[in-house]
């Protein structure tokens, strides 16, 4: 079969009427917003199939596009009819069996790209045609401006947590200041736009003013977190000066750039009668809630954007979350954020740890009454933000589900371009990947030199078609996943999340009928193909999660992981 004679100079390719199904894509998909690129590129790849009679491979967008095509049958019958004077089958996606088959796949895209750029004397545009050959570098690109740095100021801390990873305490000392400049400096001649100083407790250094004001003179744009306690009028009276100081020296690009000085706070509160069994004195005394809720209300009143940070760890705390629900959301926080527990650190060692996550059942109906309350006058929305972890995003509400596209995506790309800092010095990847880090920058040299070290490359290159999920329902949808939680939970990080496989069912099940329904639309059209974690052919729900061992302990041998 080939291209009929009298088509080899047609146009009917490119100028056959497919409207109904872009604008019809441009409704539905996730990727709604490239529904006239990805038309484009759709009907370039199927002339080059037709043209070429080779197997040729589609970007996993054009795919999307096609597929879509595809379901309106007899448009595309007429449309190949047409154009090419035959029908042309869909081919599959990204093959799951073997090695060999994703490797004969990577091949065939390869050579689709070359047949392209050869048909139309020019590249395939990198935004619906991703070529994995530099994927790496172009992933080291976002490193080279980082956008927000993440700061650990010092490891000592006036609590003792039960599920502090940094394992951070009264005994631990502060991460010499000359380490944190250097940092600072760097992320200042990087051009960051955003800094979050964390600990420990920034709040126990005696010149944690110096950090603050060396932190505003590099951006407008810095948050702390603190567990509350050292948290005083004077503190916050000198927060919210500097804030009014900085927005006057700065008027003009607050206004011509609305880009104005934003001082934020993040206070931990996880839970009520809860928050006692999870924080506490170095005595192993229980903080009660009302002292933290004290301080959030205090914060409030000086203008400081205010974020409450909540960790599910544990039966009581997960059962309270209606009834925190009910108190934060009258107090005039900024936002909520709610996560459950990563198994590191502090939390490796503790009671709290051994009821094996039976905690998250709790915690799923407190997120159901939470998000019923939260959207019960949508379309009007509270005038606060609402984020619970793989669960629930304020922006999901303007923007839809965000769905990877393709599964070609690193599972960790929202987090590219964030640089994380911790022992003053020391890069790693993400606060709450407890591996060992990448290296510090004083014995690199620079920024640049840590991101490119090999391991870091190694780390960069992989992709969620790398994992277990990549054949799961919902694979694209939630990432693959999170590393930090295979990690922790199962003692390898090319893995599945056990907390994921456990809420995205969830949130198809129980939370989706909750929400708008353009949002469910969205939701629907982020699915692929595939089993559910706890269907017989989801290979991950038969891996059985077992105790983590020593951090240090899992990590791989001559970097094989």
């Amino acid at each position: 079969m080939s291209l009929r004679s009298n088509l080899t100079t047609s146009t009917t390719w490119r100028d056959f009427d497919l409207s109904v199904v872009t604008e019809r894509f441009r409704l539905k998909s996730p990727f709604g917003s490239m529904a006239d690129e990805l038309e484009r590129e759709a009907r370039r790849f199927l002339w080059i199939s037709a043209k070429t009679q080779e197997p040729l491979v589609p970007s996993a967008l054009v795919d999307e596009y096609w597929h879509a095509l595809i379901l309106s049958t007899s448009l595309y019958r007429d449309y190949c009819d047409n154009a090419f004077g035959f029908f042309i089958e869909h081919t599959n996606g990204i093959p799951g069996t073997s090695q060999q088959a994703l490797q004969a796949h990577a091949e065939a895209y390869q050579r689709t790209l070359q047949i392209y750029e050869a048909e139309f004397q020019s590249p395939a545009p990198s935004t619906s045609w991703p070529d994995s050959r530099n994927r790496v570098d172009k992933r080291l690109d976002r490193y080279k401006k980082p956008y927000r740095l993440h700061l650990e100021t010092t490891n000592h801390c006036n609590l003792r947590c039960e599920h502090c990873y940094p394992e951070s305490s009264s005994a631990e000392p502060h991460h010499p200041r000359e380490k944190i400049d250097r940092t600072l400096d760097e992320a200042a001649r990087l051009g960051v736009r955003k800094i979050t100083l964390t600990g420990g407790e920034i709040l126990t250094r005696p010149d944690w003013k110096g950090i603050f004001s060396k932190s505003l003179d590099i951006c407008d744009n810095v948050y702390f977190i603190t567990n509350g306690l050292l948290l005083t009028r004077r503190k916050l009276e000198w927060l919210a000066r500097q804030r009014a100081i900085r927005s006057v020296m700065g008027w003009r690009r607050s206004i011509f750039e609305s880009a104005p000085v934003d001082i934020g706070v993040a206070i931990s509160l996880d839970g009520l009668a809860g928050n006692a069994l999870v924080r506490k004195n170095d005595a192993g005394a229980g903080v009660k809630a009302a002292q933290i809720i004290d301080r959030i209300a205090l914060a409030v009143q000086y203008g400081l954007h205010v974020t409450v940070n909540t960790t599910i760890t544990n039966e009581v705390s997960a059962k309270e979350l209606p009834e925190m629900y009910d108190l934060l959301s009258r107090i005039g926080i900024d936002r909520w954020q709610i996560d459950q527990a990563y198994l590191a650190g502090r939390f490796r060692h503790s009671d709290l740890s051994s009821s094996e996550l039976a905690w998250l059942e709790d915690a799923k109906a407190g997120y159901k009454y939470i998000i019923r309350n939260y959207l019960k006058e949508y379309p009007k929305i509270p005038n606060w933000r609402l984020e619970i972890v793989q669960v629930f995003r304020y922006d999901n509400l303007f923007y839809g589900f965000s769905p990877a596209a393709s599964l070609d995506e690193h599972p960790c790309s929202y987090h590219f371009g964030s640089m994380i800092v911790e022992q003053g010095d020391r890069i790693r990847f993400c606060p709450s990947l407890r591996d060992p880090g990448i290296e510090s920058i004083s014995t690199a040299g620079s920024v640049e030199a840590v991101y490119g070290s090999e391991d870091f490359r190694a780390f960069l290159s992989r992709s969620i078609s790398d994992l277990p999920c990549k054949e799961c329902r919902y694979g694209k949808l939630f990432h693959g996943g999170c590393r930090a939680n295979s990690y922790a939970y199962l003692g390898r990080m090319w893995d599945a999340d056990p907390i994921c496989c456990s809420l995205a069912p969830f949130v198809e099940d129980e939370i989706l009928p909750l929400l708008p329904t353009k949002l469910q639309d969205s939701f629907r059209a982020s699915l692929q193909g595939g089993p559910r974690p706890g269907d017989p052919e989801h290979i991950p729900t038969e891996q059985k999660r077992r105790r983590v061992v020593h951090i240090q302990a899992m990590m791989p041998v001559n970097g094989s992981e």
